[in-house]
């Protein structure tokens, strides 16, 4: 079973923080807890800090595609967290 997370925001005043890397570490960790295989991010294509957290979180480009905001088409990449460090992730926790 795969899940994709299409949004993630943290308020730009609180970037940083570490807000996003927790909201992320916690989702994780309850996917894994339900047998969830696979990760997907959708991240807009021109967002390269929203590109890097997730890079930096272990996701791997996979594809790209478009989504519509506001009636507008935007390049998007799908990211994806490979099955192994999820499951490593949730045993470690264990």
């Amino acid at each position: 079973m795969s899940v994709a997370v299409a949004e993630l925001y943290v308020d730009p005043d609180r970037r940083r923080e570490g807000i996003g890397s927790r909201l992320l570490e916690r989702t994780r960790r309850e996917l894994a807890g339900r047998g969830v295989d696979r990760v997907q991010a959708m991240v807009l294509a021109a967002n390269d800090p929203g590109a890097a957290f997730y890079r930096a979180d272990g996701f791997e480009p996979v594809s790209t595609g478009e989504t519509v905001i506001g009636g507008e088409t935007y390049p998007e990449r799908v990211y994806e967290r490979p099955a192994e460090q999820i499951l490593k992730d949730w045993r470690a926790i264990q």
